[in-house]
Formats: C-alpha cells, structure tokens, sequence
C-alpha cells in the first residue's frame, strides 16, 4: 500500500515539475488536462513494475529506465522520457526505504 501510494502522491508531482523543468510553459492550456492522466498512468504503470522487482538489486534503475521508455513512447519524444525516468527512479527508491529506527 505504501508503495502505491508513494507512486500515486509524489510520482506526479515530481512528473510534472520535471515536464515543467525541460519543457517550460506549455502554449496550449489543453495540456493541464492530460498531464495529470498520463502522469497518474504512467505512476501505476511503474509502481506495478517496481512492485513485480521486490527484493532485486539495482530495481530502482530497472524501474527508472521503464519510466524513460514509457515516457518516451506515450510523448513521441526521448528527450521527455527523462520527464519519467526521473519520478520512477525516485520512486522507486522513496518506496523501498525503511523509516522504523534501527536498533544499534
């Protein structure tokens, strides 16, 4: 659960600022209406991936680079993949980290 919440809340808005970052302003106010479907597809697509790698050893980049080609192909554009390699990632690696306190 934690997982797909992770993906779900800060995946787009990581997404999003990415897209804003390469791209800058968009021209066309149509944009604001796809950007939070594509980025909350794009979000469980990725969250199901990092979810089927539980427990591999370099999953976050495994999961960054199915961002980056998922991204690519839904925007045409492969400079725009980085806009999903970059939330996947961060994800990924956000999600598989343990915030009990170690015992020393």
């Amino acid at each position: 659960m934690k997982r797909l919440l992770v993906f779900l809340v800060v995946g787009p808005l990581i997404f999003n600022a990415t897209v804003l970052l390469l791209f800058g302003e968009p021209e066309l106010k149509i944009t604001w209406l796809v950007t939070p479907i594509f980025s909350i597809s794009l979000a469980l697509l990725t969250a199901a991936f990092d979810y089927g790698l539980k427990e591999y050893r370099w999953q976050a980049a495994y999961v960054g680079s199915a961002g980056y080609f998922l991204a690519a192909i839904m925007l045409h554009s492969w400079s725009g993949g980085i806009a999903g390699c970059v939330p996947a990632a961060f994800c990924s690696w956000l999600a598989n980290q343990s915030w009990s306190p170690r015992e020393t």
